[in-house]
């Protein structure tokens, strides 16, 4: 991999990175914080448990709350009791694709070659008092002269704004023999 392709993604993750600092500056302060809402082979924690069912050798742990059809990952802000009372500090969009797209192909530039967004998983996370409807998505992207990187990605379902992401792929150039 040469020198200026190394910049280039590393300007790539500054500048989302930037962003989603700059972005969560204009949130309120949360006072929880959610899990990574990686796959995990036992299911998430939630602010109220049941207690778990033993059969036999294996422990079956509870379902994670739900608001509407989507499980909610964290506790529960203080002073609501249940998840029906939870506000929302957003509404689901389908625009919310459209608008994360527009922003990879802004920071792609004309290097960009393609990309693809593939949702994961659509839940709820804390956010302060309330709660906010999130999409998981992994984001594949390959430059022009061959170079490849892939991403985990959470994802305001309003505003297509990238709240964080992790599990970055270290960018690789691939051979077109094969």
């Amino acid at each position: 991999m040469n020198r200026r392709h190394l910049l280039r993604v590393l300007l790539i993750i500054g500048i989302v990175t930037t962003s989603i600092m700059l972005w969560q500056r204009q949130q309120p302060a949360p006072t929880a914080t959610a899990p990574d809402p990686v796959p995990q082979t036992q299911a998430p924690t939630v602010s109220q448990p049941e207690p778990a069912t033993k059969i036999g050798d294996e422990v079956i742990q509870a379902a994670p709350l739900k608001k509407g059809t989507r499980p909610f990952y964290g506790s529960l802000p203080p002073g609501v009791q249940n998840i029906r009372q939870l506000k929302m500090a957003n509404k689901p969009s389908p625009e919310w694709r459209k608008k994360l797209v527009t922003h990879i192909k802004r920071i792609g530039g004309p290097n960009l070659k393609s990309y693809s967004v593939t949702p994961e998983e659509s839940y709820v996370v804390p956010d302060g008092d309330a709660g906010r409807y999130v999409e998981r998505v992994t984001v594949k992207i390959t430059g022009k002269k061959g170079e490849y990187t892939s991403f985990f990605a959470e994802v305001d379902s309003e505003t297509g704004y990238v709240i964080k992401s992790w599990g970055a792929a270290i960018p690789e150039k691939r051979s077109h023999r094969h």
